[in-house]
């Protein structure tokens, strides 16, 4: 259970690991607000799959992250999760809100909070390996994304990854 009694998602724990993503959406039920004068129509042919990167130099670096394009989505926040390869908890984060349609969003990840998505720390430099970068459009106040993109990136020094298009969560 979540503070104020809301039951926590099963869900979300499982997509991004445990305690933090409960923390975290948690304080997410508290943060903005906002309508979505947009339709949401989600586009059924875009598969959820790994995207490309870039890489410059190697060794640990930075992590930029980018969503291109995003629509149907104003008034809601796009957060993304770095997590390592095959699994573990979330080492870097994005959260941004979307203001019009379409919009593209784009930040390097920071540290998770441990209360709030959105409430991020100083920039993370990842070491060199394989990661998983998840991203969704929540409404503020829900728990379960509405739309889903995943990538996985290998981090060689300061490195870009794209999120495809948002799609049908697994």
């Amino acid at each position: 259970m979540l503070a104020g009694g809301a039951p926590m998602s099963r869900s979300i724990a499982r997509r991004w690991g445990g305690g933090l993503a409960t923390l975290l959406l948690g304080a997410l039920l508290l943060g903005c607000g906002g309508d979505d004068d947009d339709d949401v129509t989600p586009d059924s042919s875009v598969a959820v799959v790994d995207s490309g990167a870039t890489v410059d130099g190697s060794g640990p670096g930075k992590l930029t992250i980018r969503a291109d394009n995003v629509t149907g989505a104003t008034g809601k926040v796009v957060l993304a999760f770095v997590t390592p390869q095959p699994a573990g908890a979330a080492l870097g984060a994005l959260c941004q809100q979307i203001t019009t349609s379409p919009q593209s969003v784009s930040g390097v990840a920071k540290t998770p909070s441990m209360t709030n998505p959105c409430d991020l720390g100083a920039e993370v430099s990842f070491p060199a390996g394989s990661y998983k970068v998840s991203g969704g459009i929540y409404t503020p106040g829900q728990q379960t994304p509405e739309r889903c993109a995943s990538a996985t990136v290998t981090i060689a020094g300061d490195t870009s990854v794209t999120l495809p298009a948002f799609g049908t969560c697994p």
